[in-house]
């Protein structure tokens, strides 16, 4: 049967045919049927329809061609609707023509429809299943993030049907005093409905448990079970009722005392000393965890209980989208008893873990570790909050199961199981930008109170607004893991250390008691009151500490806390997604000034917001320094910092989540996997004509210094090849460095990366030199060079990888060459190589955009002779395969152009095909040769560990140079932070080179010691 089929009446047809004239009681026996279909083809491909009876009015009995654009695809649908007899069953099938010529057709008979009104509208999935499968690459994307399958609404809801399966249904039930009634109302989780959300474009069903008891602490009982069901049947919700038994075995058993701590890295050791376990005296439940085989059972029958009520729902293409970590054996479960139906009609799962996946090493310590693994993989698509999560999930699959992982068409990761690839998604979430801007709304059309106003809070912040002057401000659950303790002795700390602030300032701490693991919460909470008592004591109104038994603060409670606290601190020291922080970035807009992250890096939001201060909460000290440092910030970097975060946190609502992670799927389960390696390997560089140097011929720059001053002071020409980030001014942190510098330190040092006027001094003594040519051949963009060393015209400049040249001032006085461009200072040619770059920047837009949207982090940079993606800010190991991935599918793009792709560290650029950094290089040295250099020459070419290719060039040159000359010619080729090959020497960092360079000034060998600026 067909997968979707939806019906809809229309007014204009709802008529009896015996009251209609004989012509339109002709039309109304016919039904105009319309198609829409989710195809995810390539690029040339048209889907087309054929029916096996059609009415014989149609034009021609050929297949109806079905239309798409790129902000649709892979939607196809109908331009005009197929007639076919009513009240008849009617056999159709999907066809792909490619060129004019049939390339796939589905078997026939594989769908029926049986029209019964004047309209009908067939809604189906035709996926490249292996019948079709080619090994073309897909060429094919969508041209925006929200080129999700859109169907609109329809009187009969049809299928795919969407299934949201959670352990918790994402409701609040409320019960009448009165009357005894319950009602029903959705609570703030991600996936409760919400406006925008993807109910109001698919049928949306939600099915989950519900609470055992009321708020007053009645339990609930058979009785009340229908009621509840019909409060929230209207919402499209199927409630489970657990037992007693079955809820403090599988969800506060396995769950909350195994799971949970095992899942946040608490590994089976610290479970010894540690109150997760309510058994931990006795050393049994400890270290044997064949005791709390109950735990495990009853965990099983949760799953087993969500498997029955889903299957007796689900039909073929439905999607089951299950969260978190209470179903991890529901995805293995689901396709076990579906997997006996035919590819095309499979139901498809959706896996998110909404919490941290441990690594490798915690989880090989659960005994059930591989049977969770079974269980997560048995989904199609499993996602995480943070590339972290996932890069643990990854290694748990190899080191448990051994199982590849593999890049997957539109820069995802799957890993291949039992014949089939599972698409592994980081997809990023925020808040709900909408609902919580109208609260804000409401609370500023009046002026703003003070907090001892607010209902919510009576008189709990009377005496901090009236006594301090800022707030510094946290909501945490009353856990271990959420490091209220380490936040309280650090913020005892800071008071102690920066006497200044002591009266100024107070922490407001609030902590959430939710009673699912008691026995941690009382010892957090003895613990946490004791030190706040002690901090108190020594310095009075200090700490606000408030517990309140909940699992979620107000949206009321929490805005005024926001409105009302400069500072944000965070100090978890393990977590996963905390929806709080973005909450108080949106709410600290104008009028208000802008708040400050104090971030664990630790938790997944420091990954997220770059804004933020990243800080270690078992370093005390440092926190406290962090706590100065974010109250006495600039009013200007903090608003830099604001307006860092601000987009993220307005751009990623649950509804656009929710359709990025459906769209994942849709492409996973199209047959588009790319069977290619996550990192390819890479042909190292070979040229004949380049000396062979190894490591151990490699010499350091302390020894290789002297053979060089000496053989500077004998030659009468001297060329000098530098490059400039890395050599000339300080390299940027490695892309491999998870926390970079530029992102933890409280002030962002733009001096570091600048040149310092005394190098600027010695570039100008040694290109005034008559017998030196100094050239700067750099990769950075034209104005970086210009606005460094634009001023010094002997200077030679290479810009944008060869493209902007302009040569120093002796060299263009005795050259003929001619130059495009005239500036106040000098002269410049540029060459794009006959490229028009609009055509290339609109062809590879759309596909870098895609991979910005779902690479935090990243962006896309266009340049005067090319566009780039930078992923430095990015997590660096997700970064790089997401840059792989981008090449293997931006090269087949830009094929038709003549230009290629770079792929360096952190970036990703196109360039024109036919320049290279070694074409600039020889050009100036074969100038340089043929004009001025018939005497001995010493080429002195100093670079970084990307700067291979001008040794390779120097090289080359000299080469296929006259034997005179190069047997005349010395070459000194130095690597900057290491060992590289091709390099005959190397030094440590760019002070190495600067000292190099003053001592060629000096024209002293023996000189070592650093310029006076690096002193």
């Amino acid at each position: 049967m067909s997968l979707e089929v939806g019906l809809f009446q229309s007014e204009q047809y709802c008529l009896d045919p015996s009251t209609l004239p004989l012509q339109e009681a002709m039309d109304v026996a016919y039904a105009k049927v319309h198609f829409y279909v989710v195809a995810p083809t390539r690029a040339g491909q048209v889907v087309h329809v054929t029916a096996r009876s059609c009415c014989p009015r149609t034009s021609s009995p050929e297949a109806l061609p079905l239309v798409t654009d790129p902000r649709k695809w892979p939607l196809w649908k109908t331009k005009t609707p197929m007639f076919v007899p009513r009240q008849m069953l009617h056999t159709y099938q999907y066809s792909i023509v490619e060129s004019g010529t049939l390339a796939a057709v589905e078997p026939s008979e594989t769908r029926s429809m049986f029209p019964t009104l004047p309209k009908l509208l067939v809604r189906d999935v035709f996926g490249l299943t292996n019948e079709f499968r080619t090994n073309r690459p897909c060429e094919s994307y969508p041209q925006s993030s929200e080129a999700l399958p859109h169907f609109g609404h329809c009187e009969l809801q049809s299928r795919p049907c969407i299934f949201i399966v959670c352990f918790h249904l994402p409701v609040v039930l409320t019960q009448d005093k009165e009357n005894q009634d319950w009602h029903a109302t959705w609570s703030e989780s991600l996936i409760a409905r919400t406006e925008g959300s993807v109910a109001d474009d698919f049928f949306t069903h939600w099915i989950g448990t519900v609470s055992t008891a009321t708020n007053d602490g009645r339990l609930i009982t058979n009785s009340d079970h229908a009621s509840i069901s019909n409060a929230l049947l209207p919402m499209n919700c199927t409630p489970l009722f657990l037992s007693q038994a079955a809820t403090s075995g599988a969800y506060l058993g396995y769950c909350k005392q195994i799971l949970w701590p095992s899942f946040h890295n608490v590994d089976i050791l610290d479970l010894t000393c540690a109150c997760w376990n309510p058994d931990y005296g006795d050393p049994t439940y400890v270290w044997d965890q064949s005791a709390t085989q109950h735990w495990w059972d009853a965990y099983v029958s949760l799953n087993r209980k969500f498997c029955n009520a889903i299957a007796d729902r689900v039909h073929a293409g439905d999607v089951v989208w299950v969260h978190d970590y209470h179903l991890m054996l529901l995805p293995n479960m689901l396709a076990i008893v579906t997997r006996d139906a035919p590819v095309s009609q499979r139901v498809h799962i959706i896996f998110f873990l909404h919490i941290p996946f441990p690594t490798s090493q915690i989880f090989r310590s659960l005994v059930q570790g591989k049977q969770l693994i079974h269980g997560i993989v048995g989904a199609d698509v499993v996602g995480f909050h943070a590339f972290d999560h996932a890069r643990h999930f990854l290694n748990a699959c190899k080191r448990l199961m051994g199982l590849s992982n593999q890049s997957v068409q539109g820069g995802l990761t799957g890993v291949e199981y039992r014949g089939r690839t599972v698409t592994v998604v980081v997809r990023h979430v925020s808040i709900e930008p909408t609902h919580i801007a109208h609260l804000l709304r409401e609370s500023f059309a009046k002026p703003l109170p003070g907090l001892k106003h607010e209902s919510a809070f009576g008189a709990f912040y009377e005496e901090a607004i009236n006594s301090r002057t800022t707030l510094l401000a946290a909501v945490d659950t009353c856990q271990r893991l959420s490091g209220i303790a380490l936040k309280v002795l650090a913020f005892e700390r800071f008071l102690w250390d920066y006497e200044r602030w002591r009266g100024k300032v107070a922490l407001v701490q609030y902590a959430l008691r939710e009673g699912k693991r008691s026995d941690d919460e009382e010892r957090t909470s003895v613990e946490i009151n004791r030190l706040v008592g002690r901090v108190n004591a020594s310095f009075p109104g200090a700490v606000y500490y408030k517990e309140v038994e909940t699992t979620l603060l107000s949206i009321s409670e929490r805005l005024v806390l926001w409105k009302n606290a400069v500072v944000f601190v965070a100090t978890a020291i393990r977590e996963g997604l905390n929806l709080a922080p973005f909450e108080y970035i949106f709410t600290r807009q104008p009028p208000l000034s802008p708040g400050l992250i104090l971030a664990s890096e630790f938790s997944a939001t420091s990954s997220l917001l770059n804004g933020a201060l990243r800080l270690n909460p078992f370093d005390l000290g440092s926190t406290a320094a962090s706590f100065d440092v974010a109250l006495s910030m600039s009013c200007e970097e903090r608003v830099g910092r604001h307006a860092r975060d601000l987009p993220f946190v307005l751009s990623r609502p649950s509804g656009k989540w929710t359709r990025e992670i459906l769209r994942d799927m849709w492409l996973a389960s199209g047959g588009r996997a790319f069977h290619t390696p996550i990192f390819p390997h890479q042909n190292a560089f070979i040229c004949p004509l380049v000396p062979k140097l190894n490591s151990s011929q490699q010499v350091s720059f302390p020894k290789a210094i002297t053979d060089l001053t000496q053989c500077y002071l004998r030659s009468h020409c001297r060329v000098l090849l530098l490059d400039f980030g890395g050599t000339l001014v300080q390299r940027g942190e490695r892309l491999g460095k998870y926390l970079k510098q530029s992102l933890t330190r409280p002030v962002w040092h733009k001096a570091e990366r600048v040149l310092s006027h005394p190098v600027r001094k010695l570039l100008r003594y040694l290109s005034q030199d008559s017998r030196n040519f100094v050239y700067v051949v750099s990769a950075v963009n034209l104005h970086t060079l210009m606005t460094s060393l634009g001023t010094l015209p002997f200077l030679g400049l290479s810009a944008s990888h060869g493209l902007c040249y302009s040569p120093p001032a002796n060299v263009l006085q005795s050259s003929s060459s001619t130059f495009d461009h005239l500036d106040s200072c000098r002269r410049w040619r540029f060459s794009n190589r006959g490229i028009d770059w609009k055509q290339v920047i609109h062809t590879a837009m759309p596909i870098l955009k895609w991979f910005t949207a779902r690479t935090n982090g990243s962006s896309t940079i266009c340049r005067e002779t090319g566009i780039a993606w930078s992923y430095y800010r990015s997590d660096p190991e997700w970064g790089r395969i997401q840059a792989t991935q981008l090449v293997l599918e931006l090269e087949p793009m830009i094929a038709a152009y003549d230009v290629k792709i770079d792929h360096t560290e952190g970036l990703v650029e196109v360039v024109p095909r036919q320049t290279r950094q070694s074409d600039i290089i020889k050009y100036i040295l074969g100038t340089i040769h043929c004009s001025f250099c018939n005497q001995p020459a010493c080429v002195i070419c100093v670079g970084d560990g990307e700067a291979g290719a001008m040794f390779a060039s120097v090289y080359s040159f000299l080469a296929d140079s006259d034997a005179d000359e190069k047997h005349c010619t010395q070459v000194f080729t130095c690597s900057v932070g290491g060992k590289a090959p091709l390099a005959s020497s190397y030094c440590s960092d760019h002070r190495q080179v600067i000292a190099l360079l003053s001592a060629l000034s000096r024209g002293q060998p023996s000189i070592m010691q650093w310029p006076s600026c690096l002193k």
